[in-house]
């Protein structure tokens, strides 16, 4: 088993390195509420991304490569940014989950796992969450 999981690991690499998974988070919740609590809710995002899109090709393909999953943090500045990367990935049939808080004020939004060609140059401009 270990020499197996070893062996997947070190020549596996090529199975998912063009697949990403992007997580948005808003950077004035985080400022407000804290880490904890932005944490939380991009966790509760991705988990409810991949729940949902189990049976997606590509989705097996990441999770088939544990050890080599690739997942980008990015950061807006706020709600309107983010209503409004909302209705681009929307326009563009891609899927995701928008993540609100108890207040319904949406939070942060967890993208399902695609090719990185395929959903890089939509999220381009936002920049690095740090």
């Amino acid at each position: 088993m270990l020499i197996s999981r070893i062996f997947q690991s070190k020549f596996s690499w090529k199975m998912s390195e063009n697949l990403v998974q992007y997580i948005i988070v808003r950077k004035d919740i985080l400022k407000e509420r804290g880490l904890y609590f932005i944490m939380a809710e991009s966790c509760l995002a991705c988990s409810s991304i991949h729940l949902n899109s189990h049976e997606d090709p590509a989705t097996q393909k990441y999770f088939s490569d544990i050890d080599n999953m690739h997942k980008v943090v990015l950061g807006v500045d706020n709600e309107t940014q983010l209503e409004k990367l909302v209705k681009d990935l929307q326009s563009k049939d891609i899927v995701f989950e928008l993540r609100r808080s108890e207040e319904n004020i949406p939070t942060c939004l967890a993208v399902k796992v695609y090719e990185k060609s395929q959903i890089a140059p939509l999220v381009k401009k936002l920049k690095l969450l740090r």
